[in-house]
């Protein structure tokens, strides 16, 4: 309920609380974990929850970006860096974010 929430919250442009309904989900995650688990990766992981954890925060960079706050949306790409640092999606979204707004663009 809590990403279609937020997806609904998204579209109408609020996207401070389409964020806060992605917090609220992730706090609560470990709760849906049982009908996570029945869905499998793509990559058939035993415990799918830390990649649909990751795909949440993902989902979070952008709407920082869409609430024009840039500074948290680098941090969050950051994390996700740390926790997968051979996904190139997030260094790519990372670079663009930084350089379409002037930012450590020796970075």
């Amino acid at each position: 309920f809590l990403l279609a929430r937020a997806d609904v919250l998204r579209e109408a442009g609020k996207f401070e609380r389409a964020i806060s309904a992605l917090e609220d989900f992730l706090e609560k995650a470990d709760e849906a974990a049982p009908f996570i688990k029945a869905l499998r990766t793509r990559d058939g992981d035993d415990d799918p929850m830390p990649a649909f954890k990751r795909r949440v925060k993902y989902m979070m960079s952008g709407l920082y970006i869409d609430a024009d706050n840039v500074d948290k949306s680098a941090e969050v790409l950051r994390e996700l860096i740390k926790e997968e640092p051979d996904n190139p999606t997030y260094y790519n979204d990372l670079g663009f974010v930084l350089a379409d707004h002037g930012r450590k663009l020796d970075e």
